[in-house]
């Protein structure tokens, strides 16, 4: 290897960490329905137009749903956490498979900096991730013929699943500050369920992207691949 391919990293160590903390935020997500369902359980048994709002607990209009408010805090929060660790070490990762990238392959477009903004800046994030993301697959799996590599179905699905999920929880965010009835807080509450499921579609297909990206990286980093024949400008994206 050059100089510069010496400066890839494997990161089968901590794509080891992110698949952790995927299964967790995704079980985390599964406590979520379970609560969530629980609610709507609830929910189905007050007539549909009584007033009811974001801020109204059930156990004044159910007996024996003191219980709920519990339920939805602890899963809320665990749910919560686990997101924000598992993003951390996903965006952790991104950014060493883009360097990575950079170092072993010819041509990579995405920059490492998009690691971070491509999630983050508006509009951008539409799509962003998903470019990036291709990049990574494609160069992982064929370090010569990689450009002219199609998509496989399983990148299209997953982040089809990413935008359907974020889709989902924006609706309900929007519907339940918007509820004025308990059957618009049901409908909210089937909207964030659905927002969970999904997000749990899309963290088990992104497992099988990461770990192809990851072992193909890492195969090429320890047998001695070839750095790249060009090298791109600073300011490419």
């Amino acid at each position: 290897m050059s100089g510069r391919a010496q400066k890839a990293k494997p990161s089968i160590r901590l794509w080891g960490a992110v698949r952790v903390w995927a299964w967790l935020f995704m079980a985390s997500a599964a406590l979520a329905v379970v609560a969530s369902g629980y609610r709507v359980w609830l929910l189905a048994q007050i007539p549909g137009d009584t007033p009811m709002g974001e801020y109204d607990l059930l156990s004044d209009y159910v007996v024996g749903a003191e219980a709920e408010l519990w339920t939805s805090a602890v899963a809320g929060l665990l749910n919560f956490a686990t997101y924000v660790v598992a993003a951390f070490l996903v965006l952790k990762w991104y950014l060493r498979s883009l360097r990575n990238a950079h170092a072993l392959y010819a041509g990579v477009e995405t920059s490492p900096k998009w690691a971070i903004w491509g999630f983050i800046v508006p509009v951008l994030s539409l799509w962003k991730p998903y470019s990036m993301t291709s990049e990574l697959w494609r160069s992982s799996q064929s370090a010569e013929r990689w450009k002219g590599m199609p998509d496989p179905s399983l990148l299209r699905w997953w982040w089809g699943a990413v935008l359907a999920g974020g889709f989902c929880g924006t609706a309900a965010n929007i519907m339940v500050r918007g509820a004025r009835t308990a059957s618009q807080m049901l409908a909210s509450d089937a909207a964030l369920i659905a927002s969970f499921l999904i997000s749990i579609v899309a963290g088990l297909l992104f497992l099988r992207i990461g770990r192809a990206i990851s072992c193909g990286q890492t195969e090429l980093i320890t047998s001695g691949g070839a750095a790249p024949a060009t090298r791109l400008p600073g300011w490419a994206p």
